[in-house]
């Protein structure tokens, strides 16, 4: 695939595509910023454009080796300009790439499943479209589900076996971001490695019923 890459667009510096597939990998299921990666390559003394960095980046993408997902905002524009996540079409690549043992970092391969498969349901035109949420005091939810004009879930993914495993903060996460769009009624989802249950959970007078579902589960009903 590397090697589709540069052929494909004349790339005239391999070495950075090189690089910027590891800045990828590493930053699986979390937000990426190409100003960061210009500056880390700035300091190393490897000179060469914003423009140039984000066309390579977006070479990575049409070549499906990865996906970026915009955070949600009210405003388009600002949605667009937005710090992407990413997310790999293999996740067996990050692992080949970095040297980690799965278990090092099972929840974001956990959260990278639950978007491949809710990127198909959007492609498939089954919802119509996908967000994270995060705001500026950091509060975030992995995923925010749109069908139509409506705010149709709201999922949070983690590694648990049990209640007790979760933090907090997942589900006050949730409730949170459920009372900004309390209008659409989300659903309230947390994904879990092998817990299920559905709880009427309250902070701070926000409440909801929160539905946990194992992966495997979910990736049956989804």
């Amino acid at each position: 695939m590397y090697r589709d890459i540069v052929e494909r667009y004349w790339i005239k510096e391999p070495e950075i595509v090189k690089l910027l597939i590891k800045f990828v990998a590493s930053s699986l299921s979390s937000q990426l910023s190409i100003n960061r990666v210009f500056n880390v390559l700035k300091s190393h003394g490897i000179k060469l454009s914003k423009k140039t960095l984000y066309s390579y980046f977006k070479y990575l993408e049409n070549a499906f080796f990865c996906f970026s997902l915009k955070k949600f905002a009210f405003s388009e524009r600002k949605s667009e300009l937005s710090i992407p996540k990413v997310y790999l079409s293999d996740t067996g690549i990050a692992n080949y790439l970095l040297k980690t043992k799965i278990s090092e970092n099972i929840g974001q391969l956990m959260e990278n499943v639950v978007f491949l498969e809710l990127k198909k349901n959007e492609l498939l035109g089954e919802i119509t479209s996908l967000f994270y949420y995060k705001d500026y005091q950091q509060r975030e939810v992995d995923f925010l589900v749109k069908e139509g004009s409506k705010i149709k879930q709201l999922i949070q993914v983690t590694y648990a076996n049990t209640f007790d495993e979760i933090k907090e903060e997942e589900y006050r996460n949730l409730l949170h971001v459920k009372e900004l769009f309390k209008d659409h009624n989300p659903k309230l989802i947390i994904v879990t490695w092998d817990y299920e249950d559905e709880r009427e959970l309250s902070w701070f007078g926000r409440k909801g019923k929160i539905k946990f579902i194992p992966l495997w589960k979910w990736l049956l009903e989804a």
